[in-house]
C-alpha cells in the first residue's frame, strides 16, 4: 500500500521480562504504541493493555526507544512517521480526514466493498507472504 508519508509499522511479541531497543528512524516526528497484550515500559513508562503510548519522536538525540515486557510478555503495535498536518475523524475503527469520508467509508463497509481487497494469505504470518509482492496487490 502507499502513504502520503513515509510510516514504520511493526507488531511486537515480546517474552516474558525482555526488552528491545527500537529505533525510530531519522526525520519521523511522531510515533505512539498500542499495547494489546501484557504489561510492561516503554521509554520508562508503565503500560498496560488497551493503552496507548505517545512519544515525541523529535529530539533527534533520543531516538531510541526501550520497551521492557513484563513477567506475562507484552505484544504491542507500534506506529512512527511524519506529521501530516491533516484533520482527523474517526468512528469506531475508522479513521479519515471528515466526517464526509467516514460516512462514505461506513456505507462502503456496509455494502462489503471496504476494504477494497483483501490479501489471500495470513498476513500475521510473515512465512505465509508471497515471495513477490505486485504493486497491483493491496494490503489492509
Amino acid at each position: 500500500f502507499q502513504t502520503v508519508q513515509p510510516v514504520q509499522m511493526a507488531d511486537l511479541e515480546l517474552a516474558a521480562d525482555s526488552q528491545v531497543l527500537h529505533a525510530i528512524p531519522v526525520g519521523f516526528e511522531c510515533c505512539m504504541l498500542y499495547v494489546y497484550k501484557g504489561r510492561g515500559t516503554v521509554g520508562g513508562m508503565a503500560v498496560e493493555p488497551q493503552q496507548v503510548a505517545l512519544l515525541d519522536a523529535t529530539d533527534t538525540e533520543r531516538r531510541g526507544l526501550a520497551i521492557s515486557a513484563g513477567r506475562d510478555g507484552l505484544s504491542a503495535m507500534l506506529f512512527a512517521g511524519r506529521r501530516i498536518s491533516e484533520p482527523i475523524a474517526w468512528h469506531g475503527p475508522f479513521v479519515m480526514t471528515s466526517d464526509a469520508e467516514i460516512r462514505q467509508t461506513i456505507r462502503e463497509y456496509r455494502t462489503g466493498n471496504f476494504p477494497p481487497r483483501r490479501v489471500d494469505w495470513d498476513y500475521r504470518d510473515s512465512a505465509a507472504a508471497p515471495k513477490k509482492v505486485t504493486k497491483n496487490d493491496t494490503m489492509c
